[in-house]
């Protein structure tokens, strides 16, 4: 249960860092979104990424999940590129 909480939380990370790119946000809003809009999404995207690593961390020790961390961003990672290739 908690690697899917994880990947919940890599997923909206990875969404708001992708958001707070002008050309990404115009792909899906269809707008450009303020400066101060964009440091938050940015913010609230690296922060979502570090909560995960910590989860994994508690979840399964220091070593192993930092592995299961990486291995979600790249499974997470590729599901919100082909996202924004569809869109």
């Amino acid at each position: 249960m908690m690697p899917l909480f994880a990947s919940t939380l890599i997923f909206s990370g990875f969404l708001a860092l992708s958001l707070s790119m002008s050309r990404h946000c115009r792909q899906v809003l269809n707008r450009s979104l303020s400066p101060k809009a964009n440091l938050w999404l940015r913010l609230l995207g690296w922060a979502s990424l570090g909560a995960a690593l910590m989860i994994c961390i508690a979840y399964s020790g220091w070593a192993t999940g930092v592995l299961l961390w990486l291995g979600l961003l790249s499974a997470v990672g590729l599901i919100n590129i082909l996202w924004l290739t569809y869109r």
